[in-house]
């Protein structure tokens, strides 16, 4: 079988990390929610990063919504990070959207300044 999209992830810190790179649709949805429900071990919290979501079909964000409490899994610990999170979040979710400009002056390397070919 072959998907549109992967889905990636790691743990990092006691937290699950899932990296998407695709389109996000109703099957990206129910294959996610399943992967978090195989690999959660109940402490700690999930973040999706949207970041390499190219596109979000109708119904996806319902069905991710569904199966989050079908498999009844801590909707309060599942964060979405990025903007394309806000159109994806659960119902009970948190999505944390990353100020630029932040990150471009906070002084510190993180890949964001000018001068840095990251």
């Amino acid at each position: 079988m072959t998907y549109e999209t992967s889905i990636a992830f790691k743990e990092k810190n006691g937290n699950l990390h899932f990296y998407m790179d695709g389109i996000f649709d109703s099957e990206t949805a129910l294959r996610s929610a399943t992967l978090i429900y195989k690999s959660y071990a109940g402490k700690g919290n999930v973040f999706i990063h949207t970041k390499n979501i190219t596109s979000i079909t109708d119904h996806s964000r319902e069905m991710f919504s569904n199966m989050i409490g079908l498999l009844r899994l801590p909707k309060r610990s599942i964060y979405f990070t990025g903007e394309k999170g806000l159109k994806i979040c659960h119902d009970g979710g948190r999505v944390i959207v990353y100020d630029k400009e932040k990150k471009r002056k906070s002084g510190g390397f993180n890949g964001g300044c000018k001068r840095c070919d990251r």
